[in-house]
């Protein structure tokens, strides 16, 4: 007999768990220092919590960096004529970004790569085209942006994972594709007036040419960062009222939902999780940026106070964030340096079951659906 575990389910559980109790102490998270600068993705992967971001070896430029929770830091080094690079998303022991240098004709480049972490091998992902970056991967696409090669600017694309073969999305003059999910789902955003410069969040549903775009209100322009298996896509958009950016979750169904500032000047929602938990930032009303950490039962909340007071990090930024709820991002490190961090979800001090009962429904969740 399947077990069906219906959104009302899901929710009074979800809600038991995550909701304050005394008794229990709630989830908090655990920060530790991760050795890089800052850290943009996180995958989980045979056991292993893989993460990518950017670095600086001794006396030498940025470069994109491996690193496993436990383990020291690999750097990825950069494609021929590099000087620089950056990861951005990691998934499965490969990790995408881009790579800066300058090309045999002399000119500046920017080109998507792909990176082999097993074999500590980098793939220049981009042939025909000098402009290009590539933010996110599932199994069988890549995607980002690129020019194909002529003097247009660079349009969302779609990298195939087999062929390799470099394909636009949509019909626009300009934009970038941030994410995709395991369903093909991707977002990000475009610019349809050249002159004007002004974005516009976006979703691909179903085809390469079904763009979708995000009519969010009273927007002046908007970013889409990221989407979840379920179609519920997160970003930020600007007021064009009062110039404020303000984070929005598009759920699968076209409806809205805008996550409190807290008080505060504005915030941002980076990341999504299959259960709905998002991550971001938020400017308070001293115009400092801390961690954000939104889910649909408990609302926004500080990420700080979320660990333990003594512990001297502050969290400016969140990133990235697993199924599990493994977050990712940088924040000021208790010497007062900037550095990347990840945050362990843990119980609270009284009762392991809050971790335990998450574990559990996830599992449930993964199997049944």
């Amino acid at each position: 007999m399947k077990f069906n575990v219906t959104p009302y389910v899901l929710c009074v559980l979800v809600a038991a768990l995550l909701t304050p109790n005394p008794a229990l102490g709630g989830i908090q998270y655990h920060p530790i220092g991760l050795d890089m600068v800052r850290a943009n993705g996180i995958d989980t992967h045979n056991g292993e919590i893989q993460n990518v971001g950017v670095g600086q070896p001794p006396g030498m430029g940025f470069r994109g960096v491996w690193q496993t929770l436990g383990n020291g830091r690999s750097f990825m080094g950069t494609l021929p004529g590099g000087l620089f690079s950056e990861a951005s998303a990691v998934r499965d022991g490969f990790a995408v970004g881009r790579s800066h240098g300058i090309g045999p004709n002399g000119l500046d480049y920017v080109r998507a790569f792909i990176y082999n972490h097993t074999g500590g091998s980098m793939m220049n992902l981009d042939t025909v085209s000098g402009l290009s970056e590539a933010f996110d991967l599932n199994d069988d696409y890549i995607v980002g942006t690129a020019d194909f090669g002529t003097s247009i600017s660079p349009r969302p694309t779609m990298w195939d994972r087999t062929s390799g073969t470099m394909t636009e999305i949509g019909n626009v003059p300009r934009g970038v594709a941030r994410a995709i999910n395991n369903n093909n789902q991707v977002v990000g955003n475009v610019v349809h007036n050249q002159g004007s410069g002004v974005s516009q969040a976006f979703r691909l549903l179903n085809g390469l040419n079904d763009v979708e775009l995000l009519d969010i209100p009273n927007a002046f322009e908007s970013f889409a960062w990221d989407i979840n298996d379920s179609g519920n896509t997160v970003g930020h958009y600007i007021d064009t009222d009062t110039g404020a950016r303000h984070a929005f979750m598009c759920r699968a169904d076209g409806s809205f939902e805008f996550p409190s500032t807290l008080g505060g000047r504005g915030n941002s929602l980076n990341a999504i999780n299959y259960l709905g938990t998002s991550v971001g930032n938020y400017t308070d009303v001293n115009l400092q940026i801390y961690g954000y950490i939104w889910d649909p039962i408990m609302g926004g909340r500080n990420a700080n106070t979320l660990i333990d007071p003594n512990s001297g990090w502050i969290i400016r930024d969140l990133a990235g964030i697993t199924d599990e709820g493994y977050m990712v991002g940088y924040g000021i490190n208790p010497q007062g340096f900037a550095q990347a961090l990840i945050l362990i979800p843990v119980p609270g001090p009284s009762s392991g079951a809050v971790l335990v009962g998450f574990t559990t429904i996830l599992s449930i969740i993964r199997r049944y659906r």
